[in-house]
């Protein structure tokens, strides 16, 4: 194992543990058995440090490439969609705190990266949902789906909501952008009679 794999290791127990706050440099050094040189030389700074082990863990746990292939029956634009954010949202639900990082350390320097990786990860696999849809319509539920997301995304950070009533607030959202695309389901068939999905 590398020092620098240590190191990633060390801060995301600190993040799981704590949260942002809880990643001091000292503190890393000396769980990870390496000086304070060695980690200023393979991470400029904090932020850079906290940055690298939140891409490596996002890489691992809630990148949508590495969904399996879709059943073999058509899916419709809902299922499609809601299969992706499971997959990338289910890992955050389980680990809050990290969560809570991954959005702090994106206001600092460096942090773009986090953004950027996200994005590079879940384009592709949406891209693939909307071949043969209207070009503006794609847009249209992309722009929605996207803000939505970072509404619910601050609010949890905010303390307003849980990291559990993210994937529940998307699911509303792709279910009210997307109802007459596809094939009603049992949840659906309640909100056509006037109740929502709980």
């Amino acid at each position: 194992m590398q020092p620098s794999d240590e190191i990633v290791r060390v801060v995301l127990e600190l993040l799981e543990s704590g949260g942002y706050e809880e990643v001091r440099l000292r503190e890393v050094a000396l769980r990870a058995q390496v000086s304070l040189t060695t980690i200023y030389k393979v991470f400029p700074t904090r932020n850079e440090l906290i940055v690298a082990a939140l891409e490596q863990w996002l890489a691992i746990h809630a990148d949508p490439r590495l969904l399996p292939a879709p059943a073999p029956a058509p899916e419709c634009l809902y299922d499609g969609l809601m299969r992706i954010f499971h997959r990338v949202l289910e890992p955050w639900t389980e680990h809050p705190r990290l969560l809570a990082a991954w959005v702090r350390s994106q206001r600092e320097p460096g942090g773009y990266r986090l953004f950027e990786q996200a994005t590079a990860a879940i384009e592709p696999a949406s891209r693939v949902l909307f071949e043969g849809c209207e070009p503006r319509y794609a847009e249209d539920i992309a722009a929605v789906v996207t803000n939505v997301a970072h509404g619910l995304v601050w609010q949890f950070t905010n303390g307003v909501i849980g990291a559990a009533d993210i994937l529940p607030g998307l699911e509303r959202t792709v279910f009210r952008l997307t109802a007459d695309n596809g094939r009603p389901t049992p949840s659906t068939r309640h909100v056509r009679h006037g109740r929502l999905p709980a």
